[in-house]
């Protein structure tokens, strides 16, 4: 039976089509299909599809659906859920997700073909990845840096970054690691002498982590093509374990995944693929939708028509805008109520914010839309406007949600605090903590966990006049130290005690060894940020974001520690081995290097959504009014390039998926060369966003920069195309 192959655009109903084709197979396949043990059964209410539970990996059959990220995996597996009442095993997953679970399944396998040593797999995370690198190469980075084109910020930190994020895509791409260098485009990419050097690096890493079970993003696609993919052992369990497959938005999937696909449906699995020719939001950063191009001559086809809407049709104009520099007609036409493009243009950034707040809120105070109703997206991260907007609206009791929003740990202050207890209870940390920390750690604990009582100035004083500085032990002396101690209050005396006491328990007496820092954390979040603790969500996802990181770094602490030598001491040759584990600890956090990304939690009222232009795609978001910030800024072309060497390993073009129609006619195949890249990537982002609005879109632009600087971006003639707004009265 032929694959289906169902292409649409923005909101077309391919997910929608996607589902219906897994309810419609079951409801075909179930009569036939044999009755599963029941010791295998799920017999909790944990719905299967959410999950990969490796005793489903035993059913036959199962019915595999893929999703392009981990929020629309978990849309896509409640809604099946609900369609289908767990009638049968689903394994919902994403592609890296895929590779991941099947690399660790199959572990066994891929130490037999890549000869490995027998130690069970740890999976690294980025950040711990990029340490560890940057550790490893560290005699080799100058000469790599001076080896690389010359050019502001090309750092030894930038060029381990570079070639992680090139190992990465190369991986992705089903491309040897050992050939990079012989890469028939890698001249285009850095000098000749440059590539030798980061040959051997790579090759270093690759047995370097192979040799201590380590996994990371870039390992896994090469360790799944080289040790399982052709593997026939591999090629048995996957007949066995799947009898259908079903993948929604495959434009956004590696170009390994196509070979996945390939030797899926050579093993006679059914199944069916959608595609967005316009979508791949993450063309550049890991996605290939070109390398669909025979895959997808091969399927049965099926096209859905575009969804109505009154601003897509303005998309081929755009496009022809990118691509010419020039409107080739006018956009919208009749008066302002008929036009779906406005403009807001003002001298300033600072009025522009403002003007945008006066729009924003005039509509909804007349009715015409509602705090749900509205996105404002931007090509980048912009703190100051989230500020501004959030402070603006906020004061008219407009609420402003980010989509998405990640921040570094160290940035939320219940993080600093916990970090300051772990530098008062371990030893030869004192060069770590100061009285500023101590008294924020007060004033967190009194705040939020003994309802306000020890306020900053009450905490400020007993930094002052009871914390001891000391290299190695530092520490908080009794109350009684602080004159006028009893003017403190009894909550804040209770709470200072409560502290200290706690400090002083998990000090371990008589020379026994230190509790493991991730119990501390664990205790002390328990004792001071209990579940009756007011605080808000966005911190206590912080915390469990803050737990998992330090479950994680000192997994990976362990595994080294267990298969490499040891190491000279960092610290103080009086402090524990444990003691420089948590040193590294928060000099990582502290670093910025960790970053919060808490499951999103409900707004307390309906509000105005605030995304970048990625997140907006990726959410797969729409809205009835979309405000474009900065539309004449030049980031809306130069955030669209990817990771750095993403040129080398797309595919030749695009112009298989460019489907009919205006749209297709309007974006011919580009080259993936530098300005082509972002080029193509800016043309898909709009015809993208146009049809993820409904009614209006409101061009936002500043003739000045924050900086000061004019702005001549490439949407820049839109302002001067589309219809200009009313002023409308502070």
């Amino acid at each position: 039976m032929a694959w289906l192959w169902v292409t649409g655009g923005a909101r077309s109903g391919k997910t929608h089509t996607l589902s219906q084709s897994v309810q419609d197979w079951i409801d075909r396949w179930l009569p036939h299909a044999p009755i599963p043990n029941s010791s295998l059964a799920n017999p909790s209410p944990t719905p299967p599809a959410t999950t990969a539970d490796p005793r489903f990996l035993t059913l036959d059959p199962q019915v595999l659906v893929l999703a392009a990220t981990g929020d629309n995996r978990l849309t896509l597996a409640q809604s099946l859920d609900r369609a289908l009442g767990y009638r049968v095993p689903l394994v919902s997953t994403t592609p890296l997700g895929f590779l991941r679970q099947e690399v660790e399944l199959f572990w066994p396998l891929v130490i037999r073909n890549l000869g490995l040593p027998p130690l069970p797999p740890v999976f690294l995370r980025s950040e711990t990845e990029q340490e560890l690198a940057t550790q490893l190469w560290q005699e080799a980075l100058p000469e790599l840096v001076r080896c690389g084109e010359p050019r502001p910020g090309n750092t030894p930190s930038r060029a381990v970054r570079q070639l992680l994020d090139l190992i990465t895509l190369a991986s992705g791409s089903g491309y040897p690691l050992e050939h990079l260098a012989h890469h028939p485009r890698a001249l285009s990419l850095a000098p000749a002498p440059w590539w030798p050097l980061a040959q051997t690096l790579i090759h270093q890493w690759q047995q370097w982590c192979g040799g201590r079970g380590l996994l990371t993003y870039g390992l896994l696609g090469d360790y799944y093509r080289r040790g399982l993919l052709d593997d026939g052992d591999y090629g048995d369990h996957l007949q066995r374990r799947f009898r259908a497959i079903f993948a929604d938005d495959g434009d956004e999937y590696p170009a390994l995944m196509v070979r996945v696909f390939d030797r899926l449906r050579s093993l006679g699995v059914q199944g069916m693929v959608t595609f967005n020719p316009l979508g791949s939001v993450r063309l550049g950063f890991g996605a290939d939708p070109g390398a669909w191009s025979q895959f997808a001559a091969q399927c049965t086809p099926q096209v859905l028509p575009p969804p109505q809407s009154l601003t897509l049709g303005l998309a081929p104009n755009l496009v022809a805008l990118v691509q010419e520099g020039v409107l080739s007609l006018p956009l919208g036409g009749g008066g302002e109520e008929d036009n779906p493009l406005r403009v807001i243009q003002t001298p300033t950034r600072a009025q522009l914010l403002r003007r945008m707040a006066q729009v924003i809120h005039q509509a909804i105070t007349q009715g015409e839309a509602q705090p749900q109703d509205i996105a404002i997206i931007t090509p980048g991260t912009d703190a100051l406007a989230r500020y501004v907007l959030s402070e603006i609206l906020g004061k008219r009791g407009i609420a402003l949600t980010p989509l998405s929003e990640q921040r570094p740990l160290i940035e939320v202050p219940v993080v600093r605090g916990l970090l300051t207890l772990l530098g008062l209870v371990y030893p030869g940390l004192g060069r770590l903590i100061d009285r500023d920390q101590v008294a924020e750690l007060l004033a967190v604990v009194g705040y939020y966990g003994y309802g306000g009582g020890l306020d900053p100035v009450r905490a400020g004083l007993l930094a002052d006049g009871c914390f001891r500085p000391d290299p190695l032990h530092p520490c908080l002396l009794p109350l009684e130290a602080l004159p006028r101690w009893d003017r403190l209050g009894v909550e804040g005396s209770r709470c200072y005690g409560a502290i200290v006491a706690w400090i002083q328990r998990q000090r371990p007496q008589n020379a026994a060894p230190f509790p493991h820092p991730v119990e501390i954390l664990q205790g002390a979040i328990a004792t001071f940020f209990s579940p009756n603790a007011q605080l808000p969500p966005d911190q206590r996802s912080a915390l469990r974001e803050l737990l998992e990181t330090a479950q994680h770094y000192w997994k990976v602490a362990q595994r080294l520690q267990e298969s490499s030598p040891p190491q000279p001491p960092e610290v103080s040759p009086l402090a524990p081995l444990m003691s420089q584990q948590v040193q590294r600890f928060m000099m990582l956090l502290r670093q910025g290097t960790l970053t919060a990304d808490p499951y999103p939690y409900p707004a307390s009222s309906p509000s105005i959504t605030l995304a970048t232009l990625f997140q907006y795609r990726q959410h797969r978001c729409h809205h009835r009014w979309q405000f474009w910030l900065d539309v004449g800024a030049p980031t809306w072309l130069t955030r669209g390039g990817g990771l750095w060497g993403a040129s080398l390993f797309l595919s030749p073009g695009i112009s298989p998926f460019l489907g009919a129609g205006s749209l297709a006619a309007a974006s011919p195949a580009l080259p993936w060369e530098g300005l082509g890249l972002e080029t193509l990537r800016l043309q898909q982002t709009l015809v993208d966003l146009l049809g993820r609005v409904d009614d209006r879109v409101y061009l936002c632009h500043s003739d000045l920069s924050l900086g000061g600087q004019d702005q001549f971006g490439p949407l820049l003639p839109l302002i001067y195309g589309a219809q200009p707004l009313a002023d409308i009265a502070p």
